[in-house]
């Protein structure tokens, strides 16, 4: 292993996950752990993950089974969401289409996982953070088209140039699904 790595990302996301953690007590959240996987939120936003894990177990087992061995980190962040190698904060935008938006987000993050796995973070997405973005993006699309998702929350990730892009084109389908 490179010792560069040692020195650089896991003490990284040690101390982001720890100033996380503390940001999620303070707030409140409730805790849900699968496997190696995690989420934060409040007890309406925790259902609705474990209703989403158990569906994602039916659909793909085979990514349910990985998603339960990487370290993977979601959060209810209502206004917008955030995305980092591993965490995501997902918005309202995503918790309106249910257990949808949130395998939406579990699996975005699995195929980052899968992008980096093996190298160094900045190494994964430093030559172009945005082509990497991109193509874990496009692999997010064709696996919800593939499982049979709405073809409005599988193209949220065509929009994904930067996180705050994506959050606004899925505000806007989530508008159009309540009207």
């Amino acid at each position: 292993m490179c010792w560069l790595r040692l020195l650089t990302d896991r003490p990284l996301l040690a101390v982001g996950n720890a100033l996380m953690r503390r940001r999620f007590r303070a707030a409140k959240y409730g805790y849900y752990r699968v496997g190696s996987c995690r989420f934060w939120g409040p007890p309406e936003f925790l259902a609705l993950c474990s209703r989403a894990i158990d569906q994602l177990a039916t659909l793909d087992p085979g990514v349910h089974g990985s998603v339960l061995t990487e370290n993977l980190e979601l959060w209810y962040e209502p206004a917008w969401h955030v995305i980092f190698y591993g965490h995501f904060g997902v918005s309202d935008s995503f918790v309106a289409w249910k257990e949808q938006g949130v395998i939406a987000c579990v699996i975005f993050l699995h195929l980052e996982a899968q992008l980096a796995h093996g190298r160094a973070l900045w190494r994964a997405f430093a030559a172009d953070p945005f082509a990497a973005r991109q193509r874990v993006a496009d692999a997010t699309t064709a696996w919800l088209a593939k499982h049979g998702f709405p073809a409005e929350l599988a193209a949220w990730s065509d929009s994904l140039s930067t996180s705050t892009g994506s959050d606004h084109f899925l505000a806007r389908v989530s508008r159009q699904l309540r009207a």
